[in-house]
């Protein structure tokens, strides 16, 4: 089995202001329990609303040359609670099972 991958190779999925690259099982068969997405946000572009219906979901804001953009994230959960954060390079951010969420792209620079 192979135990490394590059997640830059693989073809973005292009949307309005953003892209998104998932590395799972159907392209990294060591993905068994696990998936990654390299999501780009352009400034003032958003990653549109979703939830994961199954897994948690955690964040991490890339910091490096590249990518210095500020996030804005929204979740809304079923027990009608909505939570907003700011997150700048190299923050965590963590999303509940269930929870609808999106993030926007806050600052000047891609995030």
């Amino acid at each position: 089995m192979q135990y490394k991958h590059e997640l830059c190779k693989v073809p973005p999925i292009k949307g309005d202001g953003r892209t998104i690259q998932i590395l799972d099982s159907r392209n990294f068969p060591a993905c068994k329990t696990v998936a990654a997405a390299l999501v780009t946000v352009e400034p003032g572009a958003m990653r549109k609303i979703h939830s994961h219906t199954n897994q948690d979901e955690f964040q991490y804001y890339i910091r490096d040359k590249y990518y210095k953009g500020r996030a804005r994230m929204t979740e809304f959960m079923p027990d009608s609670k909505a939570r907003t954060f700011n997150y700048s390079p190299g923050d965590v951010g963590y999303v509940p099972v269930g929870g609808f969420h999106y993030v926007q792209n806050i600052g000047d620079e891609p995030l």
